[in-house]
């Protein structure tokens, strides 16, 4: 699971409440029933202390001894739920009462996270990762292909592919990606014009990251520069959410820039990126960019050194076709994209 140490130890204190919580509505149920039925409470009692008498016996191979405790400690658990029922209680009214019975609040099973725990930990991931509920509407699973032309006269001279083939290519291509960049350490840059489904494949990588309990930051190039921005000119004053939010940046298992050169771009923001791409790299940490500049943009743009960094770095992926956006205007759609 990909989580800093503070989200870590903040997930395993909601652990230790819901145990408080636990021990604390057992113990009010024990009051209760010590006053209503004092028998049950001599009963727990004496199967505690047979319990003991039974380990020791075991230890000490007198079969026959430890044969007649836990025979002992049956017929008083017997007579427990029949005294509960007796009195309109339900046979497990006093066991602890767990929000996951599997880990028993603890998110843990046999050493290995509860399902539980993963499931908290990937909301969490969720949550951090500034993308809300729209990785419901943009997946894998809801990519349509209909808005990418198949027409001979629409191949692009360079690759020759048509729009319709080069993005089932891109789409595989991001497919794998998903998978594998944990473990490869892999980045990505998506250029091509405006509105041809870039954002739109970069949630769909997002979406399956978060469900691998992968840690995802998503930004646009705006909103990273502004971050990095409050920490550079905070001087002593940085709180808890500044350096929160630059840990994330350099530490997440995956970082997606959106629409990178709709900033504005300044002396900061190219050292800025420099060395936010440098230090990802360094760590082996996977980020994806996308951005509507060409190759030569980018250089005109970021300088030789940045472009070379991400050309000579990152899986280039071009996507050509018309705006999908102005193609649902004049066409309204039911797909996605």
């Amino acid at each position: 699971m990909s989580l800093t140490r503070s989200q870590y130890q903040q997930m395993m204190q909601e652990y230790d409440q819901l145990q408080f919580k636990s021990r604390h509505e057992l113990n009010n149920r024990k009051a209760e029933i010590a006053q209503r039925i004092p028998r049950i409470l001599e009963i727990s009692d004496e199967i505690t202390s047979l319990g003991i008498q039974a380990t020791k016996a075991k230890l000490a191979r007198r079969n026959e001894e430890h044969k007649a405790c836990l025979d002992k400690i049956s017929s008083l658990s017997r007579e427990k739920a029949d005294l509960l029922a007796a009195h309109g209680y339900a046979e497990d009214y006093l066991m602890p009462r767990f929000a996951c019975r599997d880990c028993s609040d603890t998110g843990y099973v046999d050493g290995r996270p509860c399902h539980c725990l993963t499931q908290r930990t990937i909301n969490l991931l969720y949550q951090q990762s500034n993308l809300g509920d729209i990785l419901q509407r943009e997946n894998f699973s809801q990519f349509s292909f209909s808005y990418y032309s198949s027409e001979e006269g629409a191949r692009d001279s360079l690759t020759g592919e048509t729009p319709a083939e080069t993005i089932r290519r891109v789409f595989d291509y991001c497919q794998k990606f998903a998978a594998t960049f944990k473990k490869t350490g892999e980045n990505l840059l998506l250029y091509g014009p405006v509105g041809v489904g870039k954002t739109f494949l970069t949630h769909c990588i997002a979406k399956e990251a978060l469900e691998n309990s992968k840690s995802v930051i998503y930004l646009s190039s705006g909103q990273l520069f502004e971050i990095l921005s409050d920490k550079a000119f905070a001087g002593g004053r940085k709180d808890d959410e500044q350096m929160a939010a630059c840990e994330s940046i350099f530490a997440c298992d995956l970082l997606i820039i959106d629409d990178l050169g709709a900033e504005f771009s300044n002396t900061f923001t190219l050292s800025s990126l420099f060395h936010c791409l440098n230090e990802r790299m360094l760590a082996k940490k996977s980020t994806i960019i996308s951005t509507n500049l060409s190759l030569a943009d980018l250089r005109n743009v970021y300088s030789e050194r940045i472009s070379s960094r991400i050309t000579g770095n990152y899986t280039l992926l071009k996507i050509n076709g018309n705006d999908i956006r102005r193609q649902r205007r004049m066409q309204p759609r039911n797909e996605n994209v």
